[in-house]
């Protein structure tokens, strides 16, 4: 039976980052599921042909049970993704 430190994570971005830190956690057996979400269709189809992320999910999809959340993406696009955030804990 394998240990892993976080059961869910979640990584909104899978460009350098965000990708390494995916194959990462699979390769090392940190995360037992691995979610993404990106802009680029292509690059979620590339990560889950390679066996690198369980899942896409939408970021209107409910955030509370992921263990960990990754924010991958450029600096000018942090604004958008955290209002996303705000908007999601104030509509609980």
């Amino acid at each position: 039976m394998k240990n892993f430190t976080y059961q869910k994570t979640l990584i909104i971005g899978l460009g350098l980052l965000g990708g390494s830190i995916a194959k990462s956690f699979r390769k090392y057996n940190i995360s037992q599921n691995i979610f993404a979400f990106d802009v680029d269709i292509d690059a979620i189809e590339l990560a889950k042909e390679q066996k690198i992320i369980d899942k896409f999910i939408l970021l209107d999809d409910d955030l509370s049970d992921f263990d960990l959340i990754a924010i991958c993406v450029p600096l000018n696009q942090y604004q958008s993704v955290l209002l996303i955030f705000v908007y999601y804990i104030y509509s609980l």
